[in-house]
């Protein structure tokens, strides 16, 4: 394909060489024709630098967005591609079949709890110390009445 253009030439100069008078109606097909696939070499040489061209630039932007990603996300993206590699899932993740691991924060003793039976409302207990799994912080146990109560005394 790189002589596309020296081949169209070529058989235009072979058809003007035949003796084929050009006003006849072979004449003219043929030279029409010749025009045509000269044209048409033409336009697929121009293609194929353009396609050159792109195919220069993508490879360029492709260079480009890699150093990004190395710069940006560095070796945290390499962490985590060994971990979806390795199968590794941390203690409190969601397992494909609806349980959750949860490390008791007393003991260190690892529970599975059913994510569709788990009750928010229920005091959890470690079954291996019997302390609370969820202990209740003081900003929960104070009641929001309670405080308005405090603000009016305060106030009088």
């Amino acid at each position: 394909m790189s002589n596309l253009s020296e081949d169209a030439a070529r058989i235009l100069g072979l058809i003007e060489g035949s003796g084929i008078d050009p006003e006849s109606k072979e004449g003219k097909i043929l030279s029409k024709l010749a025009d045509l696939v000269y044209a048409m070499a033409g336009e697929l040489n121009a293609l194929r630098k353009d396609h050159e061209e792109l195919d220069d630039y993508v490879e360029s932007i492709d260079n480009d967005l890699s150093d990004l990603e190395e710069a940006f996300f560095g070796d945290e993206r390499d962490e985590k591609d060994r971990d979806e590699d390795d199968g590794d899932e941390d203690d409190e993740d969601e397992d494909e079949d609806g349980t959750v691991d949860y490390l008791c924060p007393h003991c260190g003793n690892v529970m599975t709890f059913s994510v569709k039976d788990f009750d928010f409302d229920e005091d959890y207990l470690c079954p291996t110390c019997h302390k609370p799994l969820f202990p209740e912080t003081p900003e929960d146990d104070e009641d929001p009445e309670d405080d308005e109560e405090d603000d009016d005394r305060d106030q009088d």
